[in-house]
């Protein structure tokens, strides 16, 4: 019986265990798929984890030729929590010239094994009036202070 508690408890423990994804992460997404002004951007996703497990947070993309575009975004770690998605809900700031330019994105994330401060991604094209790109793998790192914060949560 001393046994079957120990087993017990310790699958309540570990089963509810989640990486801290709280803070800045960025990268860059290098697309090979276009040789145009867009084929290069930068990434940042400033998230945010609630008590009830939901994610929220920013999404900012600054391409090559300086134009940006800043979405709020939502989502849901996947039920083996080896990672999580998010959403851009909404375009919340952009300078592009041509508004029709302008998708919303799916980023699929994983945490890589052993490395809490990085994350292997997918960006999914799921609206856009044009076609852009279809899907786009990328790597994100936890931005140092971040990271560090998450290291010393007493600091």
């Amino acid at each position: 019986m001393k046994t079957l508690t120990i087993i017990v408890l310790s699958f309540c423990l570990f089963s509810k265990y989640q990486p801290d994804i709280t803070g800045t992460w960025q990268g860059k997404i290098a697309d090979s798929q276009t040789s145009n002004k867009y084929d290069s951007v930068t990434i940042s996703l400033k998230l945010a984890l609630s008590a009830d497990n939901k994610i929220s947070g920013t999404a900012s993309c600054y391409y090559t030729n300086n134009d940006y575009k800043v979405s709020s975004v939502s989502g849901k770690f996947y039920k083996k929590q080896d990672g999580f998605y998010v959403v851009e809900d909404k375009v919340t700031e952009t300078n592009f010239p041509n508004k029709a330019f302008v998708h919303i994105d799916r980023y699929d994330l994983t945490f890589v094994t052993g490395d809490s401060i990085r994350l292997n991604g997918e960006a999914t094209r799921i609206r856009s009036t044009v076609r852009c790109h279809e899907n786009i793998f990328f790597s994100l790192k936890k931005m140092e202070s971040d990271a560090e914060n998450s290291k010393n949560p007493g600091n």
